[in-house]
């Protein structure tokens, strides 16, 4: 099982055990600390990990990534002291507001997955409330992959892919405001219009270039 997959499984046994936190709009902290408990049964008992909310040690020195004095994820999976086997860095959020703490998280994924002697293998940006879940996927301080779920009696059932980025607000997908272009149609919308340009000849001249770049830059 691979770390995505063991996240994955940990966020289902949340919505199974702990569905009511999300119902009732508890606080992120008491949802970290649950899946928290769900991942240290996949990573701990089975790997002889670590899984901390809020840890805020590098060594024995306060947590610190470049140009900031003190910093700590919601929820890491790693080995205590060491940098040896940094694993996983996940930033929660339940509620569709504070803009500003979104950005943070987007920044602190970005360094904690890119910066040495931190460099966790992978990063998630969560959002999660009782009916949808998403997911960004960090990966040496990029976006890997975006993955956005409905949630049906406890299912994660994955959204239909010609969706719009304001189709996927208006459905409750708060992630989509960060995660997706602007004037985004649909991923399979873009992959299309990819195949529509290159079929034309798009590197004949700089327009068909250009619109090329456009279009590739948001699948990125």
């Amino acid at each position: 099982m691979t770390d995505e997959e063991k996240l994955l499984k940990a966020l289902k046994k949340l919505y199974k055990e702990d569905g009511e936190l999300l119902k009732i709009e508890a606080s992120e902290r008491s949802i970290a600390f649950r899946l928290g408990i769900y991942l240290d049964e996949l990573f701990g008992n089975e790997e002889d990990l670590s899984v901390d909310c809020e840890y805020n040690r590098k060594g024995d020195k306060p947590k610190a990534l470049v140009m900031k004095r003190y910093t700590y994820p919601d929820l890491i999976v790693h080995k205590r002291e060491i940098h040896k086997d940094n694993r996983m860095v996940l930033e929660i959020k339940s509620k569709a507001k504070y803009d500003v703490g979104f950005k943070h998280d987007e920044e602190k994924l970005k360094a904690f997955t890119k910066e040495k002697p931190y460099k966790y293998k992978i990063g998630a940006h969560i959002f999660i409330t009782s009916t949808v879940c998403d997911i960004a996927w960090y990966k040496d301080g990029k976006v890997k992959k975006r993955d956005f779920y409905t949630i049906n009696d406890n299912e994660f059932v994955p959204v239909d892919r010609h969706l719009t980025k304001r189709d996927l607000r208006k459905a409750g997908h708060y992630l989509a405001k960060f995660y997706l272009p602007k004037s985004s149609r649909g991923a399979d919308q873009w992959v299309y219009e990819i195949g529509k340009i290159l079929s034309r000849g798009v590197y004949r001249g700089k327009t068909n270039a250009y619109s090329y770049t456009i279009i590739t830059a948001h699948m990125i």
